[in-house]
C-alpha cells in the first residue's frame, strides 16, 4: 500500500509539472499568438491604406488622361496664340512710332484747301492712342491666356510623372502574399493554443482524481486495492 501511495504521489508531482509546462507553453503561444494578430491588424490597415491611395490615383489618371487627350489641340492654340501675339506687338510698335514720328508721304504734292486744324490733329492723335490702349490690352489677353494654357500643360505632365507605376502594384502583392501567410500561421497556432487547453483540462481531471484517490486511502488506513485509470494520453486518443 506504501508503494502504491508512493507511485500514486510520483504521478501527482509527474502531472503538476506536465501541467506547470503546459501553462508555461500556453502563455507563450498566447504571447505569439497577440503580436501575430497586431502585425495581422498592421498589414490589414497597410493594405487598406495602399488600396485607396491606388483608387485615388487611378481617378487621377482617369481624369489626367481625359485632359491630356487634348494635349495636341493646346498646343496648336498655344502656338497659333503665340503667332497672333507677335503680330499684335509687331502692330503696337509701328503705331507707336507713328505717334512719336508722324510723316507725311505726300508732302510735296499741292494741297486744296486749308491745312487740318489742331482740333482734328488732336482728334487723330486720341484716336491713335485709343487704338494702341486696345492693341495693348490685346497683347496683355494674349500673354495671360498662353500663360494659362502653358501652366495646364505643365500640371498634367506633372500628374501622369506622378502616376503610381508597377512598383506600388508589385508592394501591394507582397503585402497580400505576407497576410495570408501570417493569416495561415494565426490559424495554426490557435488549433495548437486549443490543443493544449484540452491537455491542461485532462491533467486537472487526473491530479484531482489522484488527490481524491490519496485522501480517500488516507482515510481508510490503505485498505481498499488501488484502482487502476487511464492515462491522460489514452483518454485524449
Amino acid at each position: 500500500v506504501l508503494s502504491e501511495r508512493d507511485m500514486l504521489g510520483t504521478q501527482l508531482l509527474r502531472r503538476s509539472e506536465e501541467l506547470s509546462l503546459l501553462y508555461e507553453k500556453i502563455k507563450i503561444q498566447q504571447s505569439t499568438l497577440q503580436k501575430g494578430e497586431a502585425q495581422y491588424r498592421a498589414r490589414l490597415t497597410d493594405i487598406k491604406l495602399l488600396r485607396q491611395k491606388i483608387s485615388a490615383a487611378r481617378r487621377e489618371l482617369v481624369t489626367a488622361r481625359g485632359k491630356v487627350a487634348c494635349v495636341d489641340d493646346l498646343k496648336r492654340e498655344v502656338y497659333q496664340l503665340q503667332r497672333e501675339l507677335l503680330q499684335e506687338r509687331t502692330k503696337v510698335k509701328a503705331l507707336s512710332e507713328s505717334l512719336e514720328n508722324p510723316m507725311n508721304v505726300h508732302r510735296w504734292r499741292r494741297l486744296e484747301g486749308s491745312d487740318p486744324s489742331k482740333l482734328e490733329m488732336l482728334a487723330k492723335i486720341q484716336s491713335l492712342q485709343k487704338r494702341l490702349i486696345a492693341k495693348t490690352d490685346q497683347v496683355i489677353d494674349r500673354d495671360l491666356m498662353i500663360q494659362e494654357k502653358e501652366k495646364l500643360y505643365v500640371e498634367l505632365k506633372t500628374k501622369l510623372a506622378a502616376y503610381p507605376g508597377p512598383q506600388m502594384v508589385d508592394q501591394m502583392q507582397v503585402f497580400q502574399r505576407t497576410l495570408r501567410e501570417k493569416t495561415a500561421q494565426l490559424k495554426a497556432m490557435t488549433c495548437e493554443l486549443k490543443t493544449c487547453h484540452k491537455q491542461v483540462i485532462l491533467y486537472k481531471d487526473e491530479i484531482a482524481w489522484l488527490n481524491k484517490e490519496l485522501a480517500v486511502r488516507a482515510h481508510l488506513g490503505f485498505a481498499l486495492p488501488v484502482p487502476r485509470r487511464k492515462s491522460c494520453r489514452r483518454r485524449q486518443k
